[in-house]
């Protein structure tokens, strides 16, 4: 079939995490045998520059178009109405570059401003539209109006609703009385396709700890450098590598020279996956401490990584984490984090990589959650 993928955006080399699991499910389905196109409207607030207009790569046979004018936040400035205008335009503008070399069978839409796009494009050209929900913006109890306005409209023409977790799904339905079902993220296939090393030949004695994902507040850094402090392992020679990049930096980086241990916690800034996989595999733990979060990737890449996880325990993160694979630990709870971190430093050594690994991909790898997709897809095209 051929499938237009509504996208955040393309990873790149200037920004190799922006709409990278987008990218690994738009691999997965060609994988599967389907032609896949990719669109996104860049409507990020960013200092550097960007081409004005629309661009078009090429990605291993994925054509890959984009469209950038103006930061969606400056147009919300001027209201819904006027923002949902000008997505409306640019949506119709960037399709018609699209459809003159391939058209749809069916659209799948990530997140709820581009399912809000594909239902626009359903209107006008009859196009059955999938949606995936990720975002964790409908976590919270009440709603911006732009956002209720887009998933009134895009939730209930959608042809079908996935939802990343099953937290995300009731969510969902409590906002806007939408039936959703449960898919779960997948693990891109540099995950998947590589030997897991034995961390007890490399790592002996002590904790080289990863953590993964954007410097934000809600990620919950600060909490795990202040539980880190407190549980004294540093003396021990254990480690923290923080990878990724946010506004949180700088008030990170003086949380930890302010606690002494810039020697023993490093913003690394953010990586591609290969480079990560090179840290991870230098690695006996990873942990995540995000304050609200849907079903998490780098948790999933973590554990096809072999690596135990400690994780807070919201959204996803119950589905995945068992007593073989890691431990769950409250939202925000700093001592829990604390007596956890210190529970691995006793205990890694009980954890099986390769079985930590293999039960994760049998469950979440991009063939697994492929053939899901692809079950929902042909059941819409075929209604």
């Amino acid at each position: 079939m051929n499938i237009l993928l509504i996208s955040r955006g393309y990873p790149s080399n200037r920004d190799v995490q922006w709409g990278c699991f987008e990218r690994d499910q738009a691999k997965a389905l060609q994988k599967l045998g389907h032609t896949v196109t990719v669109m996104s409207i860049d409507g990020r607030f960013r200092l550097y520059k960007r081409r004005l207009g629309i661009t078009q790569i090429s990605d291993d046979g994925i054509n890959v178009y984009n469209m950038f004018y103006c930061p969606f936040a400056i147009l919300r400035l001027l209201g819904s109405k006027f923002f949902l205008k000008v997505l409306s335009w640019q949506t119709n503008r960037l399709y018609e570059e699209v459809k003159k070399r391939m058209v749809p069978d069916v659209i799948y839409a990530h997140y709820l401003t581009n399912i809000y796009s594909a239902t626009i494009i359903k209107q006008c050209y009859n196009i059955p539209v999938v949606g995936v929900e990720h975002w964790s913006m409908l976590n919270r109890k009440v709603l911006p109006s732009y956002v209720s306005v887009m998933g009134n409209i895009g939730y209930r023409i959608a042809d079908k609703l996935i939802a990343v977790s099953d937290s995300l799904k009731c969510n969902i339905y409590n906002h806007f009385s939408v039936n959703s079902i449960v898919i779960h993220n997948m693990i891109g296939e540099e995950f998947a396709n590589r030997q897991i090393v034995d961390r007890k030949k490399i790592v002996s004695g002590k904790l080289n700890i990863i953590a993964l994902g954007s410097l934000f507040y809600g990620k919950g850094y600060d909490i795990l450098i202040s539980a880190f402090a407190k549980t004294g392992l540093s003396k021990f020679g254990c480690k923290i590598t923080i990878v990724g990049e946010g506004g949180q930096r700088t008030k990170l980086q003086a949380q930890i020279d302010g606690l002494g241990l810039e020697r023993s916690i490093r913003l690394v800034g953010q990586k591609n996956k290969h480079e990560i996989i090179e840290i991870m595999d230098s690695c006996n733990l990873f942990i995540h401490p995000s304050r609200g979060e849907n079903f998490s990737v780098a948790i999933l890449e973590g554990l096809a990584s072999g690596l135990p996880v400690i994780a807070t325990l919201c959204g996803g993160a119950a589905q995945c984490i068992n007593e073989n694979n890691g431990l769950l630990v409250e939202v925000g709870d700093i001592d829990q984090l604390e007596k956890a971190i210190k529970y691995m430093y006793e205990h890694i050594d009980e954890y099986n990589n390769m079985e930590i690994s293999n039960e994760c991909l049998s469950k979440y790898s991009s063939v697994a959650i492929g053939k899901q997709i692809e079950n929902v897809l042909n059941e819409v095209i075929n209604r």
